[in-house]
């Protein structure tokens, strides 16, 4: 890890990775940078632009990239803008690593259940929850991560009622339904039941 920490800003290696394993499926490039408060920076305004701190340069990003590429699924074998560890015994390490607390752990996933909402063109709020109103379904319809992964990260975050809720949705079942992910929505309905009996 020492060495992985030399090649960018060690905790910016830490909140990616820690994105990364609370995800097996993996993020494209541009969620987990979005996720982590960043994007790509151009070098050749960042004297002009002072807004352009907060970004990476696309050569400092290939950089880390490359130095993670021993933990990450080879490029061959996923989306090249993919990250994402298969080893089980790996992501495993990273996470007891990286998310020794509960309450930590339970922080990054509610973080990526925000942003899979809203990339999903839902919205979300403590008066009604989580929305996806008839104006957005396509969009949901197209986010395939959300469809898979939103209802398993609410329950990691122990938020209960949205998860619960979103499991009701209509909408999110619908679009579900569409594409072919029945047997998910029970799985998931199943999960959340068995999670909130030992909560």
């Amino acid at each position: 890890m020492d060495a992985v920490e030399e090649v960018y800003d060690d905790n910016f290696i830490r909140d990616l990775l820690a994105l990364i394993v609370c995800e097996p499926f993996g993020f494209p490039d541009t969620d987990l940078l979005l996720m982590m408060g960043h994007r790509y920076r151009n070098e050749a305004t960042l004297d002009q632009d002072a807004d352009a701190n907060v970004g990476i340069s696309f050569r400092d990003w290939i950089r880390v990239k490359d130095a993670l590429r021993f933990f990450l699924q080879p490029r061959g074998e996923l989306d090249p803008s993919g990250m994402r560890i298969t080893d089980f015994s790996l992501v495993t390490c990273l996470y007891r690593y990286f998310l020794r607390q509960n309450d930590i752990a339970s922080e990054v996933h509610l973080h990526i259940a925000e942003h899979l909402v809203v990339s999903a063109g839902g919205t979300w709020r403590m008066s009604n929850g989580i929305v996806f109103n008839t104006a957005v379904a396509h969009k949901l319809r197209q986010h395939e991560l959300t469809l898979l992964r939103l209802p398993w990260h609410l329950g990691k975050a122990a938020v209960w009622t949205d998860c619960v809720q979103l499991l009701c949705d209509l909408r999110f079942l619908r679009a579900r339904v569409e594409n072919r992910l029945t047997e998910l929505h029970v799985e998931d309905v199943q999960r959340i039941i068995a999670m909130l009996r030992h909560a």
